[in-house]
């Protein structure tokens, strides 16, 4: 009875993530023999985890725009949906959820500039990546006190909002 639209984000909109990310680096680190279990775990428990409990809970709200998070990574999704909307996609890159170990495997890629981490996670193709939902703010506090109660196997997160269109479709803080 309702469908999820990649498109249709409107200024004032708020970007919420159901997963956090990084489970691409994870698994290059479990390839590398280099991954914790820990880290293993997590991200088997993120890869694992169906999109159903977060579909189950915006289906009762007017969600704007929705996508799942899979091999474009995060960033690669939020330019295709921002596009299709016509709007821009500001996102607080420390606000986002990560598996715990994929920030310091991330940092293995260039520990000379510290932030250059966030945009190898940003970019991370995900497998069974999350939900990235765009609504109204006045629905936020009222969406993530469901997120909680549905007991969530992962992390669900706050990541930006929804601008008039600029001269980027992506905007990172």
């Amino acid at each position: 009875d309702k469908i999820f639209k990649n498109y249709g984000s409107r200024p004032g909109d708020v970007l919420i993530l159901t997963k956090q990310i990084g489970s691409g680096i994870v698994n290059t680190a479990i390839k590398a023999e280099m991954a914790s279990e820990a880290a293993i775990k997590e991200a088997i428990t993120v890869m694992s985890s169906l999109n159903k409990k977060g579909k189950e809970v915006v289906e009762h709200y007017p969600v704007t725009a929705c996508t799942d998070i899979t091999g474009f990574g995060l960033l690669g999704h939020c330019v295709e949906m921002a596009s299709a909307s016509d709007v821009t996609f500001e996102l607080h890159v420390k606000d986002i959820a990560y598996l715990e170990e994929a920030v310091s495997y991330a940092k293995m890629v260039d520990m000379e500039r510290v932030e250059e981490h966030y945009i190898d996670l940003l970019y991370d193709p995900q497998t069974s990546g999350g939900l990235l939902i765009s609504v109204s703010p006045e629905y936020v506090d009222d969406i993530m006190k469901a997120f909680e109660e549905k007991n969530m196997d992962t992390k669900v997160s706050v990541i930006g909002k929804v601008v008039e269109k600029g001269d980027k479709l992506i905007r990172l803080y």
